[in-house]
């Protein structure tokens, strides 16, 4: 299962094979029409690390570790599966953060989630039949995510994690759904359970972000997480914090610092209040710079 989704030509073909989009794949850019823009894609890598646009340069790359993606521009979401190994269940879908300035993330640096996306787009039948294929060709059992970018009104699927995926949490909390009992009970009961139904409001939006570092960075003791970490909420509650670094923890430039929490009535509202506290966590992290580049933070 896990060779045949982490083989993008497999995974490609078999979606066209059923009549689905799936972004061209090739070991040849070079050789390709110049009018498409291709991304060079490590095989084994999460998060958006290591992806760059290829240029004519990149003519010696190890055709082993790395691979060319056609790049579809557009909105990045994420869908989440349910999968017996022979059709799944899709459970919802997320708005993407990549690569957001305003969390200091690198290009295609995965760094947040929002969601759940409108009822009308998660029950299209395309999406149900892209679990399907993919379910059925690559014997996906359990929780699976699908990455993808949504252009004019066609979701193209870019990548397959065949795992718990970072939305799963948000989609939890936005939707009220235990999706790791559900994901359990795949292989306890060998089947999908009686299809989900989502008990929580659904006007809820749940948002999560990464902040990276702008600069070299030493963790404060003092923040704002510290009720977090003095009282941790129930874990059926939205947590205002995570992935905390110990105090005086050193987190170089580019790298993630922490996660943060939102919720808000719209997916906009709730990226909106990501921003915001972004902005605060920035003011207390990064209070001044040193003539070195690093930054001392806050006391």
């Amino acid at each position: 299962a896990l060779a045949r989704c982490r083989d993008p030509q497999y995974v490609a073909a078999a979606l066209r094979s059923a009549g689905l989009p799936a972004p061209a794949v090739t070991e040849a850019a070079e050789q390709s029409s110049p009018a498409r823009r291709w991304l060079l894609k490590p095989r084994r890598s999460a998060g958006g690390n290591g992806i760059r646009f290829w240029t004519p340069k990149d003519d010696s790359w190890n055709k082993n570790d790395v691979y060319c993606q056609e790049f579809i521009e557009g909105q990045p979401l994420s869908l989440l599966f349910l999968g017996d190994g022979r059709t799944a269940y899709l459970l919802g879908g997320t708005r993407q953060l990549v690569g957001e300035p305003w969390l200091h993330a690198a290009p295609f640096h995965y760094c947040g989630s929002i969601g759940p996306l409108a009822a009308g787009l998660v029950q299209r039948p395309s999406l149900a039949a892209l679990g399907h294929v993919l379910a059925s060709q690559c014997m996906l059992k359990g929780l699976f995510g699908v990455d993808g970018v949504l252009r004019d009104g066609t979701f193209w699927p870019v990548e397959i994690n065949p795992r718990y995926s970072a939305s799963v949490e948000v989609l939890e909390h936005a939707l009220g759904t235990p999706m790791l009992q559900w994901h359990a009970h795949v292989f306890t009961h060998h089947r999908l359970p009686d299809r989900p139904v989502h008990t929580a409001d659904h006007s809820r939006a749940i948002g999560k972000a990464i902040l990276f570092a702008r600069a070299d960075l030493h963790f404060p003791a003092d923040g704002p997480w510290l009720a977090e970490l003095r009282s941790p909420k129930p874990v059926q509650l939205l947590p205002g914090f995570a992935d905390i670094p110990a105090a005086g923890e050193r987190i170089d430039k580019g790298k993630p610092i922490l996660t943060f929490f939102a919720a808000a009535d719209s997916l906009s509202a709730c990226e909106e209040a990501l921003r915001q506290i972004a902005v605060d966590l920035d003011r207390w992290l990064f209070g001044r710079y040193t003539r070195t580049g690093s930054c001392e933070a806050r006391p």
